[in-house]
């Protein structure tokens, strides 16, 4: 039993160490307990193999009905305890991110580690080295380059409007919609921030100081010293008795028809248009 154990501890870890990289790349987190997950997953997973193939040869006998419902209770149980050993604390570390090019740098890494203990010369702990310092070349120059960030980044859809101030590694979200968009949040906001080195977004912070009301047509805000004007919807502009002035204009579902209009109700620094703009409207 000692050597069955250590036989599939063994080939865990072999399989944790072959998929990690790509695990980090594409889902953003590591299994801390995979060798518990692993230790009901793949015995499962063979008698679960071994079941398959007997009900697809069996299958036109009567006793087939018992191997798919002992197919179906092993299958229970095993995502009972999988989902057990998930929501136990510390199951996963998550917030993780790698680029591209360390992901193929950490399989070069693994690779000259296997060929070092195959052949055990010193040329491929030359090489393992080389390998470790462009690893941490790539990530010392993707960390200087977002430390010396500063911009704005705006998130638009037809329900929902953030603005994520962005510092180096700080960030402030605003929202200005009353009730927040955790799909938004969690999918496109998350998303950008994991891959720009930036803390989880845990709350949005709603804009309600120096923010007016335009009505149905949008917001104007002051932020940081800058005036900005949000338009999410057409405005009417024969009841705009005064030309408006701002820093930054941020356009949404077409709010303003023409850029003759745009230059007669409004006198903006700086334009941004969002997706939400068809490609037709942008490119006009």
């Amino acid at each position: 039993l000692i050597d069955k154990v250590w036989s599939l501890t063994c080939v865990s870890i072999a399989a944790q160490i072959g998929t990690f990289p790509l695990s980090i790349y594409y889902f953003n987190q590591f299994p801390n307990y995979f060798l518990l997950s692993n230790l009901i997953v793949i015995p499962a997973a063979f008698v679960l193999m071994i079941l398959g193939i007997a009900l697809f040869t069996f299958g036109f006998f009567e006793f087939a009905k018992h191997i798919g419902w002992l197919m179906q209770k092993i299958t229970h149980w095993m995502n009972i305890g999988i989902q057990y050993i998930q929501n136990s604390n510390g199951s996963v570390t998550d917030w993780l991110h790698i680029s591209l090019t360390e992901t193929v740098l950490l399989y070069a890494i693994l690779s000259g580690i296997a060929l070092y203990f195959l052949h055990r010369q010193m040329k491929y702990i030359y090489l393992i080295f080389l390998l470790i310092s462009l690893s941490t070349l790539d990530r010392a120059l993707a960390l200087t380059k977002q430390a010396n960030l500063h911009m704005m980044t705006f998130y638009s859809t037809r329900n929902a409007h953030y603005m994520d101030i962005i510092h180096g590694f700080d960030a402030q979200l605003f929202s200005l919609d009353s009730i927040p968009n955790d799909e938004i949040i969690n999918y496109q906001i998350a998303a950008n921030r994991l891959h720009s080195h930036l803390p989880a977004p845990d709350h949005s912070q709603y804009i309600r100081e120096d923010t007016t009301a335009l009505g149905d047509y949008g917001h104007f805000a002051v932020q940081n010293g800058k005036k900005i004007l949000y338009l999410f919807k057409r405005m009417d502009d024969k009841h705009i008795k005064l030309k408006l002035n701002c820093d930054l204009l941020i356009i949404s579902n077409q709010a303003i028809y023409s850029l003759q209009k745009l230059t007669e109700v409004i006198d903006a620094g700086e334009i941004i248009l969002d997706s939400t703009n068809g490609r037709r409207y942008v490119e006009r």
